[in-house]
């Protein structure tokens, strides 16, 4: 015979014990969830102050440009530009990257030089206007960028007619130097000289 009180005393343990593993689940997610929005609260005051500093930042790329960043005021700045880049701010926007709509804003569009444009390539940042900047996954300001269109060279003089035009050599995005190209192979011309009849 079965104790009916042994019975009802298990599974109200059973009972219990799910109670308190579901209450134990629901506290470490809490903890989780707290721990990630401090995270974020953290990272949004720092790109707050960050952004409040882009005018001085540009004020130092301008005087910098004009020659004016010297003796004490450059290493101010220098100091500065390295502080911040341990606070997570990066700089965005190269010469020469491929242009990309998130990060840059095409300001102007350069003129590409004589040539015809280079089948699949996309337009490439020429000139940074004003330097954009992040800090982590926040982007504060995209970079004002001057754009063109990447051309091949005509072909250079005394080619043979229909010969491809020479191409520019690009590096690859991982930064490694270009494919070493070979010149296209031509014929000595026929020999000309005049017949005697």
């Amino acid at each position: 015979m079965t104790d009916p009180g042994g019975d009802r005393i298990e599974r109200l343990l059973a009972e219990r014990t799910a109670d308190l593993q579901r209450l134990q689940a629901e506290f470490a997610n809490y903890r989780k969830r707290v721990h990630r929005d401090r995270l974020v609260v953290g990272e949004a005051a720092v790109a707050n102050v960050l952004a409040g500093l882009l005018p001085v930042l540009d004020a130092l790329d301008a005087a910098r440009a004009q020659g004016r960043l010297t003796g004490g005021l450059r290493a101010v700045a220098e100091l500065l530009e390295s502080r911040l880049g341990a606070l997570g701010l990066e700089s965005v926007g190269e010469p020469g990257d491929p242009f990309d709509p998130t990060c840059h804003d095409a300001v102007d569009r350069a003129p590409g030089d004589t040539g015809t444009a280079v089948p699949g390539a996309g337009p490439v940042c020429a000139e940074i206007v004003r330097t954009g900047y992040r800090v982590g996954g926040h982007l504060l300001r995209p970079a004002e960028v001057v754009v063109t269109q990447p051309l091949s060279s005509p072909p250079p003089p005394g080619s043979p007619p229909g010969s491809p035009p020479a191409t520019p050599p690009t590096g690859s995005p991982s930064g490694s130097p270009p494919p070493a190209t070979r010149p296209p192979a031509t014929r000595p011309p026929p020999d000309t000289a005049p017949s005697e009849s």
